[in-house]
């Protein structure tokens, strides 16, 4: 049995979270509001990585480990689109997350090869499934909506978007 807990200063287990996202600061939105929120709250109850793009990440100090990959929000081509995976599954290997969290549906691509490492849930903004977010080689429909599939748990933050998500991923 796999041991990726670390422990507290009162000897108590903290979830180990990885945080996918390719929305966050310095861009401005409500997404990107969302997600530093939700990844500042959680940093204080588990042991949590953030994961971005390069050019984004906290704008100061954080009680959280920040990595970045490059090309996550924008891979454009099969061959990219297997290297950037197959980066995100080595900081996976090497963190051993209980969690894997993907910030929004396109980050979904991901998941089928996520979900051998650890358990892999997904928040569903309004367009993610009508107008995805992320570039990718051909149309990302299809293996974004098998990546769902694949999440053990999927977050639909509004009515609108479970009635979406209930049509997309039976």
């Amino acid at each position: 049995m796999r041991t990726s807990r670390a422990q507290t200063g009162a000897g108590r287990d903290r979830p180990n979270v990885l945080w996918l996202t390719t929305n966050f600061a310095p861009q401005l939105g409500g997404v990107q509001t969302y997600v530093g929120l939700v990844v500042a709250a959680l940093s204080e109850t588990c042991d949590l990585t953030l994961l971005t793009d390069p050019e984004q990440g906290p704008s100061g100090p954080c009680s959280y480990r920040h990595l970045t990959v490059p090309q996550l929000r924008s891979t454009t081509t099969q061959r990219a689109a297997e290297a950037v995976t197959r980066r995100i599954e080595r900081i996976v290997e090497d963190l051993r997350p209980d969690v894997v969290h993907l910030a929004t549906a396109g980050l979904a691509v991901y998941a089928a090869r996520l979900s051998r490492y650890a358990s892999v849930v997904a928040s569903v903004h309004g367009n993610d499934l009508t107008c995805p977010w992320l570039d990718w080689p051909g149309d990302i429909r299809a293996p974004m909506i098998e990546g769902l599939k694949a999440c053990k748990r999927l977050f639909v933050l509004s009515d609108h978007v479970a009635a979406l998500v209930r049509d997309a991923v039976p």
